[in-house]
């Protein structure tokens, strides 16, 4: 958990990037100013949509430590990471959120970047994201997208439209072309 700190412009969703960290309205909400902080490990932009694979920041718990952690605890690297409390990224433990790209219709939803892991952490994330990683997370994103367009179906045998399948294939071209 962190207190937001930093405005963002507001071009932030097209200047998007992995390593970048982003926040979102605490759930349940604490306190007004109270904020979960993510760090994007994948994006998938696609016709009218971005859709974001990010790893959960939680506070930092030296008994609860994973290899694929990703600490940020140095002053220069909490500010450069616009957060000002100690925090771990997980990899592991993930939210995937598809954001239109007409971000105004989201205000209280959407939350601007608020700074960037400092490089030693860019480089542990790309240490713990071997080539079959970055695969399976793609194909997290490819499915991720494929329920949240088609969450009004009942069962899972519901038939997709010839206009459903080419916009799914599409979507799974942006994903594996990056």
């Amino acid at each position: 958990m962190t207190d937001a700190i930093n405005p963002s412009p507001d071009n932030w969703l097209k200047d998007l990037k992995p390593g970048d960290i982003v926040q979102f309205p605490a759930y349940p909400p604490k306190t007004p100013l109270l904020h979960n902080a993510f760090v994007v490990i994948e994006i998938a932009q696609l016709d009218s949509e971005t859709l974001l694979l990010m790893g959960i920041g939680r506070d930092v718990d030296p008994t609860s430590l994973n290899a694929s952690d990703i600490q940020i605890t140095e002053k220069m690297d909490l500010q450069m990471a616009g957060l000002s409390q100690p925090i771990t990224f997980s990899v592991n433990f993930t939210r995937t959120v598809l954001i239109p790209h007409d971000v105004s219709r989201l205000p209280s939803m959407a939350s601007p970047v608020i700074g960037r892991l400092p490089n030693k952490g860019l480089h542990r994330m790309q240490y713990i994201r071997s080539p079959q990683r970055i695969e399976a997370d793609r194909l997290l994103l490819h499915e991720a997208r494929h329920q949240l367009t088609h969450s009004g179906e009942r069962g899972p045998k519901a038939l997709m439209s010839e206009n459903d399948l080419e916009r799914q294939q599409a979507a799974w071209d942006a994903i594996s072309a990056r």
